[in-house]
C-alpha cells in the first residue's frame, strides 16, 4: 500500500480510546458506537458471542431506516415481539 495513505485494518482501546462496556464482563462483545454530535446520544451495533447468549443489537438514536434493492427473508424460530410506544 501507499504509506502515505494508510488503510486501517482495526483499532486497539486504550486511556483514550476505552472499550465500551467494561472488561472483563463484556469481553464476548464487539460494539460500534458513535457519539451524537453536540450531543448526548449514540448509535449502536453490537455482537455478543457469550455462548448460548448469541445476540446482534442495533441502537438507533432517533431514526432507523432499511432499504432493499431486492429479496429479504426474515426467519424467526422462536418467539418474536414488536411494542411501539410514545
Amino acid at each position: 500500500g501507499d504509506p502515505d495513505q494508510p488503510i486501517i485494518m482495526g483499532r486497539t482501546y486504550h486511556e483514550d480510546n476505552r472499550t465500551p462496556g467494561s472488561l472483563p464482563g463484556t469481553k464476548t462483545q464487539m460494539t460500534i458506537r458513535s457519539k451524537t454530535y453536540m450531543g448526548s446520544g449514540f448509535n449502536e451495533l453490537k455482537f455478543d458471542d457469550a455462548t448460548g447468549k448469541e445476540q446482534v443489537y442495533i441502537h438507533a438514536q432517533k431514526n432507523m431506516d432499511t432499504e432493499v434493492l431486492n429479496d429479504q427473508t426474515v426467519t424467526v424460530r422462536r418467539d418474536r415481539t414488536k411494542s411501539i410506544t410514545r
